[in-house]
């Protein structure tokens, strides 16, 4: 279940993959974004949003305009910043917007996935034949097709037939050949 997302140009969808888990936020590439009203939308209502920031995604024309529409319609996300000048080409965002290292970012995803209960056991199965009946249920199983050999599909006959040698194999022996 996710907590939220957490926006990064192409550039740093490594480095947005790499914490996400630890803050349990979906990943949302910049780049896929087609509706910018539905994304702003979206993230205004999200529990969390985080936004990766770097110079890379500074150099990334779609990138800046979507974290444009974003410092108008969110409170406040999240920000991650990939380096340490990461924020001077974003500086048009409020400036009451948290950021944090992404160094830090790693550590702080690294404790609560540590700190992190083990997810709960799978639930018991169902006895063997209750699961078999299920299934059965669900699935219907192929019709039996008749056997088909080589031979039938090369030839497309069927039968019996001898072998192109003659029915004699290399040590003198009769033998046949036979497709069913």
């Amino acid at each position: 279940m996710s907590n939220g997302y957490l926006l990064a140009a192409r550039a740093d969808l490594a480095a947005a993959h790499e914490i996400s888990g630890g803050f349990g936020l979906d990943v949302i590439d910049a780049s896929t974004v087609t509706d910018l009203n539905g994304l702003a939308q979206a993230l205004a209502q999200a529990a969390n949003v985080g936004l990766v920031i770097s110079s890379a995604a500074a150099r990334d024309p779609r990138y800046v305009e979507i974290m444009r529409a974003l410092g108008a319609r969110l409170q406040t996300p999240q920000l991650i910043l990939v380096d340490q000048s990461a924020y001077a080409p974003f500086s048009f965002l409020p400036s009451q917007w948290p950021a944090m290292l992404l160094e830090d970012a790693r550590s702080r995803a690294a404790r609560r996935q540590a700190a992190a209960p083990p997810p709960p056991p799978p639930p018991p199965m169902a006895p063997r034949r209750e699961m078999d009946d299920l299934i059965d249920s669900i699935v219907k199983p192929p019709a039996a097709a008749p056997a088909v050999g080589v031979y039938e599909v090369l030839t497309g006959r069927a039968g019996r037939r001898r072998d192109p040698t003659g029915g004699v194999d290399q040590h003198g022996g009769q033998h046949h050949v036979e497709c069913r």
